[in-house]
């Protein structure tokens, strides 16, 4: 924090918050409606009620921006547009 803020906090000045547009409070009201109700459809689904412990865990710790790269990565490395070749192939090389 630097010091002038540190100066205005010692003598009591409050901090004035960040005012948010109307447009982009409406457009975050509607975010959160949404998401509350793709995720109540989505928990009606048993299979993904299954899911539901081990996404929180992901969320809690933050693991999941690394499953997910972990995951990105794995397709992208192991996506091999070659056909397999036959193990004779192999042998002759």
């Amino acid at each position: 924090m630097c010091t002038y803020k540190k100066k205005m906090l010692q003598l009591g000045v409050a901090e004035e918050k960040r005012q948010v547009p109307k447009m982009l409070q409406k457009v975050l009201q509607f975010d959160v409606q949404i998401t509350k109700k793709f995720v109540d459809i989505a928990l009606r689904n048993s299979a993904l009620r299954s899911l539901r412990n081990h996404a929180k865990f992901l969320e809690v710790s933050c693991h999941g921006i690394v499953w997910l790269a972990g995951w990105l990565t794995f397709i992208w490395l192991f996506n091999n547009k070659r056909p397999v070749s036959s193990s004779s192939e192999s042998i002759d090389r």
